[in-house]
């Protein structure tokens, strides 16, 4: 509360009705109190559950009597859990109690989960709620719940207490009620499963997992064993079908060709007279996948590879052999990195490899190879088909390795010959210089249009076109401007004196030779990629050739490198 303009008088707190009245309890502390800046009180509330909307106010006694209100509103909830009921279960030793009935309630406007536990002093005791351990009750709608106890047959006879609790968020306390269990002897039998059914392979003929059976109280009756038929007639059997000693043992056999792999469960029943029990027994149905390399491409007379992974599922764990089967494609040879059985564990991998070559004469198309996996026990087992197509292609080959040429000038021929890799190749094969070419060389192929090589080579021959080199007809430029200023200076000199005529018949006889030797130097390359070397400095050029032809890939055998050397 805070005072304004100065207010010193002291003011009486109290709580007043708004749209209804205040809870039965809400009193103010402290009662009253004189305003300064934000002076602290807190309202104590409490009653019945419900929604309250009320007013605080403030009445000053300073001569004007002020009043202020101001609107509070609050929600009183709580929850609630009823007595059990019955109060007290009467169950034999290794049977189930009936069940104990009880409620968790909600008053006003309760609109969150509430937590419920069962906890018995019977050693190995289980307690099973219903719905479950986790209710959502409202003011309109109570939960309705049960409560069983699974009594050991071990369990001495006698009275013992089960407590329940309930527990929600905010709550100032949990909840705690209980009843009596009361264990009593019993002629009775019990039926126990193996703490790990042995992994089933898929497709097995049968796996095995021992049930036992024990009596109570001296029980001396016959029991009668059955296997359901869940997952279909002969899924699985039990051996011996009756047990009339105690303790005893009996072999559960599961067919694995009755499953996939997944995780199950069956229920072994015995029953002696109007005694009858049950007891669930869980297992695996194991499996393992294989998985790679689907497609492949390869070329008459090359190899391919395949990649393949074995995996397991649901704790599959055996020996592996893997086999192959090219036998749809005459003289292909597969082998196996895999050579002997291959270890897989329970959840884990292995990798294998798988290669292939087919011999030069193998038609094009699209063959299926297999590769055949199976267990040391005979199942499971799978394969994997792989589609391997022979693709025609082809091969460029040069055998002139080198030209030299003069700048401006045109090589002498290459001999290209365009052959099929394998019996045939039936495309049209288009060659081209892809790289390495001097600046603004060509290259002309003879014939000039695609080839195909069918099932024999096809000769090709190339030449390379330069380009003259720029600097060479620059230099030779100046050669001639130096000469054609020098002849006019020599014919001008003819009006010159008898005594300068020695003069004159010396300058031509060395100017001569200067525009020789000026001439010849037109011939130097600058080596500066514009087309061509010069003499006396050739410069060397690595010419790819390389053939294409519509629908075959590219691979490296479809190119060749010759050398040109231009001076």
């Amino acid at each position: 509360m805070s005072a304004l303009n100065g207010y010193n008088s002291a003011v009486t707190l109290s709580c007043a009705a708004g749209t209804n009245g205040p809870p039965g309890t809400c009193t103010p502390s402290p009662g009253s109190l004189i305003p300064g800046n934000k002076t602290p009180f807190t309202v104590k509330v409490g009653g019945t559950p419900g929604d309250y909307n009320f007013n605080l106010r403030g009445a000053g006694a300073d001569t004007n009597h002020v009043i202020h209100t101001a609107p509070v509103s609050l929600r009183i909830v709580d929850y609630g859990m009823s007595l059990p009921s019955p109060s007290s279960v009467t169950v034999a030793r290794g049977m189930t109690s009936q069940p104990v009935s009880f409620q968790i309630t909600a008053a006003g406007s309760f609109n969150q989960s509430v937590n419920i536990s069962c906890a018995s002093d019977i050693a190995d005791a289980i307690c099973t709620l219903n719905p479950g351990n986790t209710v959502y009750p409202t003011s309109a709608a109570a939960v309705n719940m049960t409560a069983t106890i699974d009594v050991p047959l071990g369990t001495p006879p006698g009275s013992y207490t089960v407590n329940l609790q309930a527990s929600t968020a905010g709550a100032p306390s949990t909840l705690s009620m209980s009843f009596e269990v009361d264990v009593v002897s019993s002629a009775d039998f019990a039926l126990n499963a193996p703490s790990s059914f042995p992994n089933v392979k898929v497709g097995s003929t049968g796996t095995t997992g021992v049930i036992s059976i024990t009596s109570q109280d001296g029980f001396s009756g016959m029991v009668t064993l059955s296997c359901p038929a869940t997952y279909g007639a002969g899924s699985c059997s039990i051996t011996p079908a009756t047990i009339s000693s105690f303790p005893a043992t009996a072999k559960l056999t599961i067919n694995g060709t009755s499953f996939t792999a997944g995780s199950y469960s069956i229920s072994i029943t015995g029953t002696s007279g109007s005694i009858a029990h049950s007891v669930p027994v869980a297992f695996d149905v194991g499996d393992y996948s294989i998985s790679g390399t689907q497609t492949l491409s390869i070329v008459p007379g090359g190899q391919a590879q395949g990649t393949f992974k074995l995996s397991s599922n649901y704790s599959y764990a055996g020996n592996i052999s893997a086999t192959r089967d090219a036998s749809v494609l005459a003289g292909a040879i597969c082998s196996l990195s895999a050579t002997s059985a291959m270890a897989l564990a329970g959840g884990g991998t292995q990798s294998f490899t798988a290669n292939v070559s087919i011999p030069n004469s193998t038609s094009s198309g699209t063959f299926k190879l297999k590769i055949n996996t199976q267990d040391s026990d005979g199942a499971p087992r799978h394969s994997q088909t792989v589609s391997l197509t022979v693709a025609q292609d082809f091969v460029v080959t040069s055998s002139t390795p080198s030209q030299t040429v003069i700048a401006g000038q045109t090589s002498g021929p290459y001999a290209l010959s365009v052959q099929p890799v394998g019996s045939s190749f039936a495309g049209a094969v288009t060659l081209a210089c892809t790289g390495g070419l001097p600046a603004g060389a060509q290259c002309a192929f003879s014939p000039s249009t695609p080839v195909t090589p069918g099932s024999s080579a096809v000769d090709v021959v190339m030449s390379i076109s330069t380009r003259k080199a720029a600097k060479r007809e620059s230099q030779f430029g100046t050669a001639l401007t130096f000469g054609t200023m020098l002849l006019p200076a020599l014919v001008m000199g003819g009006a010159a004196s008898q005594k300068r005529a020695k003069c004159r018949l010396l300058i031509i006889f060395f100017a001569i030779p200067l525009l020789v030797i000026l001439a010849s130097c037109g011939g130097v390359s600058s080596g500066s990629g514009d087309g061509g070397g010069g003499s006396g400095n050739p410069v060397t050029y690595q010419v790819t050739v390389t053939g294409t032809s519509p629908g075959t890939p590219s691979d490296p055998g479809q190119s060749t490198v010759v050398t040109l050397v231009v001076d």
